[in-house]
């Protein structure tokens, strides 16, 4: 792989480098990117964020494409998935023309999001299939919540936007666990570890 001053490595290996090796591997500052030794190159968060904002729609449509294979409907599945890996090409060909490589990331995210809207239309069609209430109202905070932290690390600076994530995931976290100690029940091993921990019973319970 390339490793020139121009950061023209491919970015999963770059990203991989930044988010499992650490300061050590990926010397970093802020506003910059320090991979690979250049001051010209764009920060991976700025990537990132996009990617990270992306997976939560991967996280979202995986599920129904799964739907199709237990159907059986293996040429639906693989007609689905070249139509999107084709609108996938398209989306960073744009993407690169008019953003730079900021665009790839931006890509990745509007595939993932039209993915969705594409598997629902299927599966529906296929099964019959509806989010039920409980995810929907799931998604109904979760989304909200997620555009707050990357809207904020848009444009915000660092610390305040450091500052109003941490506060969003906490109360999501929270909010997660609970619904998890729903599902699960009270008495379930996982709760019954963190309802030592001094504080977190209440956090559980409200």
């Amino acid at each position: 792989m390339s490793t020139d001053s121009s950061c023209g490595e491919p970015l999963p290996t770059s990203a991989y480098i930044f988010l499992v090796h650490g300061k050590e591997e990926a010397k970093m500052r802020p506003g910059r990117c320090w991979v690979f030794e250049s001051e010209d190159a764009d920060i991976p968060a700025d990537l990132l964020r996009w990617f990270v904002f992306g997976c939560l729609g991967r996280v979202m449509s995986w599920p129904m494409g799964f739907i199709l294979l237990a159907k059986g409907e293996s040429r639906m599945f693989l007609l689905t998935e070249t139509v999107f890996g084709l609108i996938h090409a398209a989306f960073i060909w744009l993407g690169l023309k008019f953003f730079g490589l900021t665009g790839v990331a931006i890509a990745f995210m509007s595939m993932y999001f039209l993915y969705i809207l594409g598997m629902l239309a299927v599966s529906r069609y296929l099964t019959k299939f509806s989010w039920s209430r409980g995810v929907t109202t799931l998604l109904f905070i979760l989304l909200p919540a997620s555009l707050v932290v990357f809207f904020s690390s848009l444009f915000l600076p660092v610390i305040p936007a450091t500052a109003l994530g941490s506060v969003v995931c906490l109360l999501v976290g929270v909010y997660c666990l609970r619904q998890l100690m729903l599902r699960l029940g009270a008495e379930h091993k996982i709760f019954r570890i963190l309802r030592k921990v001094p504080g977190m019973k209440r956090v559980l319970m409200g």
